[in-house]
């Protein structure tokens, strides 16, 4: 009658299994996930780079024209080479 305490985690039915043997396979999967996470991440801070660069630049111009200036955008316009007789 001495073994008939209640635990407070029921045991498990199985105990933890043991780490699987080194597999290359599985090395070169997690080395390729790794890099494709790195690319994404990569991409990612590009696109954020470009996109708040977008707003300083929108920010910049709407600060100016509500200063009351005008030409707050520069206009670029294809350079024209006189015709050829």
């Amino acid at each position: 009658m001495a073994n008939d305490t209640i635990h407070p985690f029921p045991k498990h039915k199985r105990e933890h299994e043991p780490m699987p043997d080194y597999d290359a396979d599985s090395e070169a999967h997690r080395r390729r996930v790794a890099f494709i996470a790195a690319g994404v991440a990569v991409i990612l801070l590009g696109i954020g780079y470009v996109v708040v660069d977008k707003f300083l630049r929108n920010e910049e111009t709407q600060k100016c024209f509500a200063l009351g200036r005008k030409n707050c955008t520069p206009i670029e316009l294809p350079s024209v080479s006189p015709k050829a007789p």
